[in-house]
């Protein structure tokens, strides 16, 4: 059974590839798990994916409740983006 203690120690040894499979067969059962989304989008940060590291990053942002917000002034303006660059919101 893979688990994510798995997949961390596999990003620790630097093999990205397995910790990217592991992650992303537990993100099917757990969609919005921000440990599992944090992890994944830093493999493929690491693997020079950015454009799958975005959209894992900013998937929380699609659960209920956000949709009121990107609707009100537009998905781009919550996300920051300007001409197809993603400016990262400060979220904390």
């Amino acid at each position: 059974m893979m688990d994510m203690n798995y997949a961390l120690m596999l990003i620790k040894a630097k093999k990205l590839n397995g910790a990217k499979d592991i992650l992303e067969e537990l993100l099917k059962s757990n969609l919005q798990d921000k440990d599992i989304l944090y992890n994944l989008g830093m493999c493929y940060t690491e693997l020079d994916e950015p454009e799958r590291a975005a959209v894992t990053f900013f998937s929380p942002f699609n659960a209920p409740g956000i949709a009121d917000q990107k609707s009100a002034g537009g998905f781009s303006a919550f996300m920051g983006i300007h001409h197809g660059t993603i400016i990262f919101p400060s979220l904390f």
